[in-house]
């Protein structure tokens, strides 16, 4: 009785889901594209497997949020942008933590990603998310008050780029220069296992997910064993945990708002490659920022260098070395002054291996 109620809840779950299909929200632009970007030694090459805590999200470093603002893609009208928004939320964090969470969160612009961005990444109508990385290797990307998110494609010129309106008369002009930032490098992570390791050494990545079963997500951790057709949205990965009855699952931000889901995030069971979430992931690292107007952009220091460190990739921060810059920011100290008389200090070992293990 209890398999054939079961049964049923399940049917009519997936009935109600297939009521809600989603449109297909990922496209790739015609024409040629850059694979990747790589010029660091990656995650998966020096971190293993074993090393990795049962439970890790970059929104709760010791009680501390290092991720940036929830969005929302479907106002003030739809617009198939979730691919922009995974991609730019996670640089946004990675950013963020390279910080070490000081000062006040950088936000980049999906509008001008939208605007500029077409040829290379997409529109409204679809796009991918490695594509803005691309794009942001060659391109500087405003901050999100140079141009707020409007949910539609515009043409791409200075007043689209970063602008100002002073007056209920004057017209809008343009600004320049403006507060951006710029992507170094880009490239893929796929399974679960290279996408744990990218995350908990880098940072936050934007993933292409079956996101039909998640008009129906309300809390919890969803388990979603059915075969999905195929991928037709971005979001981005966080992080993981499991559960106390042992059930490994993702920590994921949608871009839906906060009205939806778990404050605008979800949970899906790890590890079997439900809805696809393992299959096609993207990741950027932060090439340069803006931190104080009409100064020279921040560049990231390299990976303090050092027995316990020399593998690392430029940038890299794990859980560890993201306390300990809180923890310095908190004690009125740059984290990142005198990367070089630090580079002894104790860190988390990391071990340069070829297989993921």
């Amino acid at each position: 009785m209890r398999a054939t109620v079961a049964a049923v809840a399940l049917a009519a779950a997936i009935t109600l889901c297939l009521a809600h299909k989603q449109r297909n929200e990922i496209f790739v632009p015609e024409g040629e594209h850059i694979k990747e970007v790589i010029t660091s030694p990656m995650p998966h090459t020096y971190l293993r497997s074993v090393d990795l805590p049962a439970n890790f999200r970059w929104d709760d470093i010791a009680g501390r949020s290092l991720v940036t603002k929830n969005l929302n893609q479907h106002i003030p009208q739809y617009c198939g942008s979730c691919w922009a928004h995974g991609a730019l939320s996670s640089l946004g964090d990675r950013i963020k933590i390279l910080r070490g969470g000081a000062g006040l969160d950088i936000n980049l612009s999906v509008q001008v990603i939208l605007n500029c961005a077409t040829a290379t990444a997409g529109s409204c109508h679809g796009g991918f998310a490695k594509g803005v990385f691309e794009w942001g290797t060659e391109n500087a990307i405003p901050f999100d008050t140079c141009q707020q998110y409007k949910a539609r494609d515009e043409k791409c010129e200075p007043l689209n780029v970063c602008r100002t309106c002073w007056t209920f008369d004057d017209t809008c002009i343009p600004v320049a220069p403006y507060p951006n930032a710029t992507v170094a490098e880009f490239g893929d992570a796929v399974g679960e296992r290279a996408i744990m390791k990218e995350v908990f050494a880098r940072g936050p990545i934007a993933c292409d997910i079956d996101a039909d079963p998640l008009h129906e997500y309300t809390g919890g951790v969803l388990d979603w064993p059915q075969k999905s057709p195929g991928t037709n949205h971005v979001v981005s990965i966080v992080g993981w945990g499991v559960t106390d009855g042992g059930k490994k699952y993702w920590v994921v931000r949608n871009s839906w708002g906060e009205y939806w889901g778990e404050q605008g995030w979800f949970r899906l069971v790890r590890g079997e490659n439900q809805l696809l979430i393992e299959s096609n992931c993207a990741w950027g690292v932060p090439g340069a920022w803006t931190d104080v107007n009409s100064q020279t952009p921040v560049v990231p220091p390299p990976h303090p260098r050092g027995a316990a460190a020399s593998a690392a990739p430029r940038g890299a921060l794990t859980r560890e070395a993201a306390l300990g810059a809180v923890a310095l920011r908190s004690a009125g100290v740059d984290p990142f002054a005198d990367a070089d008389a630090r580079a002894a200090a104790p860190r988390q070992q990391q071990h340069e291996v070829a297989e993921v293990a």
